[in-house]
């Protein structure tokens, strides 16, 4: 045995450091001088049986796990994570796999960022019954909401670099296809309702074309064109593990993110991940419609609500502002604010007059007045982006109360001395 060989003092000050009973025995070292060898070396050896039992045992119960331990490290056991998925693909027409890339994801989900994670499962408290209720009023699988996770991370004012816009990412032009308005003042990409219907109608065009839910879903990603050419390159399958070499590469990580955030979102908790605590969530809001046109600081002066929050429930109004619509424009606020908003209407509707006598008699220091001829295929929203003020202020400056305009007429319009 290796510890034979060390010298006595060295024994002596191992015990000292690694265990303070040993103190006790360090004069009973002195006295072992004096004892035949075998006689001393046995003694040592049943000494540091007795020191390292203790240890043995610690580390012993150290490797037996309490059950619920056990679920808190489930992700570094991929025989769990494939048994669990397994068990969600059960209920579920998407086919749900665990593969080398889906371990991947749920790694990186479940490490780096667990934190947002956390802030995505706090969104979801607002926007998951949304979506569930579009999903269910097409008919579509309710696992398609881990798409907008995945897509913007449950946040309706994302932007990506290409250009894509909302909670589920909406380019310019699809939304042509989809009938989004995009305007100066609105833009519907934003609006989580209109946005979500857009996209479960969007989602089971896809799904009609391709024939499963894993080829619309990367179409959805990658737009139909690249997935029907991978189709036509592996004519042998239309399954998407098999197409996936050839797809974008963004695609083909696509399915792979999505499966593995659909597992997240099921057993965040049993991995150590809690939802942050949400600002808002779906009980606690509700739509009004409004029929006048009406600025965001109109509503936040009469009610207790700060301009960051409306817009975090509005963000479809871009410009802080609230058109005219003909059926009425939607507005959404905290329950318990509507009876305010309610109570104060005729105050908030008098502050937009108030605002605009007031930009009409600004003095000459702040403003200046210029006539503007009107020129064919001009109209107010155009005018009013064009001078930076709304088509009211235009309308109340030269006492219009009809949308529209005829060449050749004349406007009187206030501008800031440096336009």
């Amino acid at each position: 045995m290796r510890w034979m060989k060390l010298p006595l003092m060295t024994i002596k000050n191992h015990l000292i450091k690694n265990n303070t009973f040993s103190k006790r025995l360090v004069q009973g070292f002195v006295k072992l001088r004096s004892l035949p060898y075998a006689i001393k070396t046995s003694i040592i050896g049943l000494v540091l049986l007795v020191l390292t039992i203790p240890f043995y045992l610690s580390n012993s119960s150290n490797r037996s796990y309490h059950p619920a331990e056990k679920l808190s490290a489930v992700h570094s056991d991929k025989e769990s994570i494939a048994a669990q998925i397994e068990y969600l693909n059960q209920k579920t027409p998407l086919q749900l796999v665990y593969n080398k890339q889906v371990e991947e994801y749920i790694q990186l989900f479940s490490g780096q960022r667990s934190n947002d994670i956390a802030d995505y499962l706090s969104r979801s408290a607002l926007y998951f019954p949304i979506i569930e209720a579009f999903l269910d009023k097409y008919n579509l699988p309710l696992e398609l909401k881990y798409l907008a996770v995945v897509e913007s991370g449950l946040n309706p004012e994302a932007t990506s670099k290409s250009g894509a816009k909302g909670l589920w990412q909406f380019l310019y032009n699809t939304c042509k296809l989809v009938d989004l308005e995009v305007n100066s003042y609105i833009d519907e990409r934003y609006d989580v309702y209109k946005s979500t219907d857009a996209a479960c109608r969007y989602l089971n065009y896809l799904y009609n074309n391709f024939g499963n839910w894993e080829l619309a879903m990367a179409a959805y990603n990658s737009g139909p064109g690249p997935v029907r050419y991978a189709l036509e390159r592996e004519q042998k399958s239309s399954d998407f593990w098999t197409i996936q070499p050839y797809l974008p590469e963004e695609t083909q990580h696509y399915i792979p993110a999505i499966i593995a955030m659909h597992y997240m979102f099921e057993y965040a908790e049993k991995q150590g991940i809690e939802p942050s605590i949400p600002k808002f969530t779906h009980t606690t809001v509700d739509t009004i419609r409004v029929k006048t046109p009406l600025y965001f600081n109109q509503i936040t002066r009469h009610i207790d609500i700060s301009p960051d929050e409306l817009k975090l429930l509005n963000p479809v109004y871009t410009k802080n502002y609230i058109p005219w619509n003909a059926h009425g424009a939607t507005l959404v606020l905290p329950k318990k604010m509507i009876p305010d908003f309610i109570r104060h209407e005729r105050k908030i509707l008098n502050a937009e007059i108030t605002s605009i006598n007031t930009d009409k008699t600004q003095s000459n220091s702040q403003k200046v007045c210029i006539t503007h001829v009107v020129q064919p295929g001009e109209f107010f929203h155009k005018l009013a982006l064009r001078y930076n003020c709304s088509v009211e202020h235009i309308k109340s400056w030269n006492n219009i109360d009809t949308n529209a305009l005829y060449p050749g007429q004349e406007l009187k319009i206030w501008i800031e001395k440096n336009l």
